[in-house]
Order: C-alpha cells, then structure tokens, then sequence
C-alpha cells in the first residue's frame, strides 16, 4: 500500500493571499503548497482522501488517471470542492459521514468504526471530534 501527500498546506494553502509571514514570503519551494488530499493506492485501487480545490492541478502532478472512490474527511469547503468533479469524471464512489458532502450524494455513509472497502483496500473509520 502506499500513500500519497497530494497536498498539505493549510485551507487557504500556503503562501495564504496578503500574508507577509516568513513562510509566506519564503521562496523556498517547500514553502508553496496547495490544499489538503492525499490518495491511498494498493495495485490499480486508488482512493482520493478529500478533494480540495486544486485537485486537478494535484492529480496532473501525480500522474494519477483512475480514481475508485473519494473518502471525505469532514464537509468543509476546502476538502469537498472536487467532489462533483471527481464522481463524475471517475465514476468514482463517494464515502462520507455525511449523506451530502459538498451537495452531493454520498454513496456510502459511514460512522465510528465501521469498515469501507474499496476493490482490494479495506480500512476502519475512525471518527476523531474536535475539527469544527
């Protein structure tokens, strides 16, 4: 199995707009990175983990051209943005803790410890409260 870090800057994604931060003014590559997503993958099985608004331009610098199902964190903007987009050009199956992530249906609505398979990956929810 193997997990891929799509991104991992903050909701805004970092440099954030109009911050004149260290990082933010940096010009350090490793200091420009877009939104969270992430894509766990076990052979030709590859599961997106939220679809945040560069998820295009992620998905290009990955190489990543099939995608079974997105598994949504939570339903907030910046993890939902591609949802549409992703089920749709995918035929990808939508897993989430709520029955309408981003406005649309999910597939599958899952809670604390159930499991979620997909193809050959399998894995067990775990619901961490806190994140508003």
């Amino acid at each position: 199995m193997r997990l891929t870090f799509l991104g991992t800057g903050t909701s805004f994604g970092v440099p954030v707009v109009g911050c004149d931060c260290e990082t933010c003014t940096s010009d350090d590559p490793r200091d420009r990175r877009t939104r969270h997503g992430a894509l766990v993958s076990l052979g030709e099985t590859n599961v997106l983990v939220d679809t945040p608004p560069e998820l295009r331009l992620q998905l290009l610098d990955a190489g990543i051209d099939r995608v079974a199902a997105v598994w949504y964190t939570h339903d907030h903007g910046d993890h939902v943005a591609g949802v549409a987009e992703c089920a749709e050009k995918f035929g990808a199956k939508v897993i989430a803790g709520t029955a309408e992530p981003g406005g649309y249906k999910a597939d599958t609505v899952v809670a604390h410890g159930d499991e979620v398979k997909v193809g050959n990956l399998a894995g067990r929810v775990v619901s961490t409260p806190g994140h508003t």
